[in-house]
């Protein structure tokens, strides 16, 4: 993907993921993330089932995500 469309993309990403976390005290819930749609089309945040995410379309990794350490 060329860097200034997949950049505008992040950006696009990163924008909805902040109104998002605002809107629930700084959270978001894996379905919200798994459900992200841009343009119509579906564009999942994070991988389903590992914690590395990297959509065919992009040069790099989207997103990593890791389990909070249980008490």
């Amino acid at each position: 993907m060329e860097s200034a469309v997949e950049a505008e993309l992040r950006r696009q990403i990163m924008a909805w993921v902040g109104e998002r976390a605002e809107a629930n005290g700084g959270f978001l819930r894996r379905d919200e993330l798994l459900d992200f749609h841009l343009d119509g089309q579906k564009l999942p945040v994070i991988d389903y089932s590992r914690g590395i995410r990297n959509p065919a379309s992009f040069d790099s990794t989207l997103s990593i995500v890791s389990a909070a350490p249980r008490r």
